[in-house]
């Protein structure tokens, strides 16, 4: 095997998103949690403290593999989360154990009587709603007066100063800080080291949800979202109005500041066995498509990375700009997909998690072949696992991936 060089490999992730058939199908986990540093005999609470060990071996680890991107680090460090005192999220060495992954708690952490106080102003109801709920931390900040009323004027803000649990929660904040910018110190160094050696980041900083998910993942939880979707079915969609503009706005800021146009969105609300095709067509898709094609017109290359079955949702994503978002999927019927989308978008995955952690190689490279008879002939086609790489893979199912696409990949 040679050694591309930056350029190269970077050509061949452009040729397959353009569809214009690459000089071999490229193999590109989108990120990784903990599968390097398992493979490195480190533990999952290890991996979040120890910033400078975890790069090291992430370093080692796309050095050793060779993808044609360096998957980036899906972790970030625990510190973080102690310091908040966060109750949104469990992590080893927290309240879980050393080899667990860390988890986010789902709660309505907005009530459904919170909608009109929410939208009037999302800001100040963040600020001292709902990042109280999340940390214990910032729990004095329920006794900020509004922030519309507060930023008349920043002498305002003075008297609450003399809060000691209020100059608490901010001395906090600034630790926060200083441990955020010592994780990105370390970010920076390896990432251009990786970089130097020939591996593009898969994306950078920019990534996120559309606004469906935002909601239900952080304000009012699958339950909740399920029956606002009945009960208060338009100030759900003002909010996913809202949302999508602000979610807009920040990807392509972080895109552009970072110099990398790769912008990953994690979709898993819209699925097909959590919303009937009525209710994916009115709360879902519209704010999606808007969200992706406003990213396309800023010239990035959005990935949208559909979780669970999207089958249904084929017909949608064939109203996207050709070529021009390659879409990561996790389930999919493979056969309807080349039939809808083939020729139309790239497909990226999915080889299905189960087989990359309890299979064998064989049965991997089995499954590139059948990836690559269905969509290789599209110009279109990256080869991931459907999760990117699960945390508990084999390693030498993980060679394998690459194995394969030189076993049956070569050529555009």
């Amino acid at each position: 095997m040679t050694n591309p060089s930056y350029d190269e490999r970077l050509k061949r992730f452009n040729d397959a998103v353009a569809l214009k058939g690459p000089d071999r199908i490229p193999v590109i986990p989108i990120n990784v949690h903990y599968f390097d540093t398992n493979n490195a005999g480190i533990s999952n609470q290890d991996a979040m403290q120890k910033v400078e060990i975890r790069y090291k071996i992430w370093k080692e680890f796309v050095f050793q593999f060779g993808f044609d991107m360096a998957p980036v680090i899906g972790t970030f460090p625990s510190q973080l989360l102690e310091i908040l005192e966060a109750k949104h999220y469990k992590w080893p060495g927290g309240a879980l154990s050393a080899n667990f992954p860390f988890q986010y708690v789902e709660q309505e952490y907005m009530l459904q009587d919170e909608y009109d106080s929410f939208l009037s102003n999302p800001a100040d109801f963040t600020c001292r709603v709902l990042w109280p709920r999340k940390a214990q931390t910032l729990e004095p900040f329920h006794n900020l007066p509004p922030i519309h009323w507060m930023g008349m004027d920043p002498l305002s803000l003075g008297p609450f100063m003399t809060d000691p649990k209020l100059v608490n929660s901010f001395k906090s904040l600034i630790e926060l800080g200083e441990v955020w910018q010592h994780w990105m110190e370390f970010d920076r160094t390896y990432s251009k080291d990786v970089e130097e050696e020939g591996f593009p980041l898969t994306y950078v900083v920019a990534n996120g949800h559309t606004a469906f998910d935002v909601l239900a993942d952080y304000y009012r939880g699958l339950r909740g979202i399920m029956l606002d979707m009945y009960q208060v079915p338009d100030k759900l969609l003002a909010a996913i109005d809202l949302f999508t503009h602000m979610l807009l706005e920040s990807l392509i800021t972080e895109a552009r500041l970072s110099g990398n146009p790769r912008v990953p969105l994690w979709l898993h609300r819209g699925q097909d066995q959590l919303m009937s095709p009525e209710q994916y067509e009115k709360f879902y898709w519209p704010s999606l498509q808007k969200l992706i094609l406003g990213l396309v017109e800023a010239q990035l290359t959005p990935i949208p990375y559909f979780q669970g079955d999207n089958t249904l949702r084929l017909p949608y994503m064939k109203e996207l700009p050709k070529g021009k978002a390659p879409i990561h999927f996790d389930i999919v019927d493979r056969k309807q997909a080349r039939k809808i989308i083939g020729g139309h978008q790239c497909f990226w995955g999915n080889i299905p998690a189960s087989v990359m952690v309890t299979g064998t190689a064989d049965q991997v490279k089995d499954d590139i072949k059948q990836l690559i008879d269905t969509f290789g002939d599209t110009g279109g086609l990256i080869i991931d696992a459907s999760s990117a790489i699960p945390d508990e893979a084999k390693p030498e199912n993980v060679t394998a991936m690459l194995e394969a696409v030189f076993d049956y990949g070569l050529g555009g």
